[in-house]
């Protein structure tokens, strides 16, 4: 399956197919957030299996959100394509993460920082100034669940798609897809049935 071309965003390319048949010339930056060694190694290892995705491992929910704030900014020197979180954040419970994420996300239609929604001062106020330029689009969450269930409650938090173990490589490849065309269509993906 092809997802490069029905998956894309103006602003963000949909990664290449699983079988790595459509490379993409530039690689996708991708924050992979998990706290488990054995799921973290495996959802890594399926992430670069798809051609043209680079994940950067995290463990801290706290640092991701940061990223990603920091990532929205219209001056940062670097953008993340997508992120690929699970429900084990080792430093914050996962349904606080989403809903953090989802202000993010909200924040860049209205230009405002989540902290500051008024955007009145505060530690950076330059950024949180409705008159400085906009901010970059959130990336698009996929969230990879142990059980279905938990998979749709995180649509309902916030994630862009959803995914549940045990996955493979064609899944989290249709996953993404899906992800990036209910971004553009401006809805969540729906849940891909059970393998």
């Amino acid at each position: 399956m092809s997802c490069t071309a029905n998956a894309t965003t103006p602003s963000r390319p949909g990664p290449c197919s699983a079988d790595g048949q459509d490379n993409a010339r530039q690689a996708h930056f991708v924050l992979l957030l998990s706290g488990l060694d054995d799921e973290l190694n495996t959802d890594r290892a399926a992430l670069r299996r798809l051609a043209g995705v680079r994940p950067r491992s995290i463990r801290s929910g706290r640092e991701a959100l940061r990223l990603i704030e920091a990532g929205q900014k219209p001056d940062a020197p670097f953008s993340l394509d997508f992120i690929v979180c699970t429900e084990d954040i080792p430093d914050m419970d996962c349904g606080l993460f989403l809903r953090e994420f989802a202000a993010l996300s909200k924040a860049d239609a209205t230009g405002n920082s989540p902290s500051n929604p008024d955007g009145s001062g505060g530690p950076d106020a330059s950024s949180n100034n409705p008159a400085s330029p906009s901010l970059r689009a959130a990336p698009p969450l996929l969230f990879i669940a142990a059980e279905p269930r938990a998979a749709r409650v995180a649509l309902g938090l916030g994630a862009s798609a959803a995914l549940s173990r045990p996955y493979s490589t064609s899944a989290l490849a249709a996953g993404i897809a899906e992800m990036f065309a209910g971004r553009a269509a401006g809805v969540a993906a729906p849940l891909p049935p059970p393998p």
